[in-house]
């Protein structure tokens, strides 16, 4: 896969969203396509991926792919997401079990969290804590500084969660719930769950939501991007 492909999304009454495409360069194809190898900066103008080991950033409007200098070119890395302020990068390092921040512009890694095995999606959020999709084990936060994981999400047996995000009320988290063993992504549902009282709403059919500052639910339905008014 050598390239990303995403929504503009125009909230105007009968009008659909504009997908556009940023062609990556020969031989850049994009390392564990299923375990977020893109972040896209928090003003929509770059956008960084994982491939050939290395972690590149590009401008949206066109032009070079840029190397990110240090750790970060080294295998084994993924789950990829960029800081609220867009001065940091965040991802998982599978060689060790930990997560890793990292300046955009590279340098030496500082360790957020260990023992971390496969996340299923990860975000990072304006209050500074990271939250981890940890399929079995529920929803995992920690602060982007480091610190000591702490569950807020506890699941049923036979339940996962993939795809974490805290809602602007900073107590519901938005994720996708899947039942069975192994867990059956294909008919997943998107909810949200109070860490406070455990209380599960569920929202729709899907996977992998998202919510935007315009006030709409980005969530995927099939082979299709979905997006509905959220309150």
């Amino acid at each position: 896969m050598r390239k990303i492909t995403f929504a503009i999304l125009t909230w105007s009454i009968a009008i659909a969203a504009n997908a556009q495409t940023i062609q990556l360069a020969e031989g850049h194809d994009l390392s564990s396509p299923d375990r977020q190898p893109f972040a896209l900066s928090p003003d929509g103008t770059r956008v960084w991926y994982m491939a050939r080991a290395t972690v590149f950033m590009k401008p949206v409007a066109g032009g070079e792919a840029v190397v990110v200098q240090g750790p970060l070119q080294g295998r084994n890395k993924s789950n990829l997401i960029v800081s609220s302020d867009g001065r940091s990068l965040l991802y998982w390092a599978s060689d060790n079990s930990q997560l890793e921040r990292v300046p955009i512009g590279g340098g030496a890694p500082a360790v957020v969290a260990t023992g971390i095995q496969n996340p299923l999606g990860l975000s990072w959020g304006a209050d500074g804590q990271v939250l981890v999709g940890a399929g079995e084990g529920g929803v995992l936060r920690v602060p982007a500084t480091g610190g000591t994981l702490e569950t807020v999400v506890k699941l049923g047996a036979g339940e996962a969660a993939r795809a974490p995000q805290m809602l602007p009320d900073g107590d519901s988290v938005l994720f996708t719930l899947a039942q069975g063993s192994p867990a059956d992504w294909s008919r997943a549902q998107v909810v949200a769950q109070s860490t406070k009282t455990g209380k599960r709403t569920a929202i729709t059919v899907g996977r992998d939501a998202r919510f935007v500052k315009s006030g709409h639910l980005i969530y995927v339905n099939g082979g299709a991007i979905m997006a509905v008014a959220f309150t």
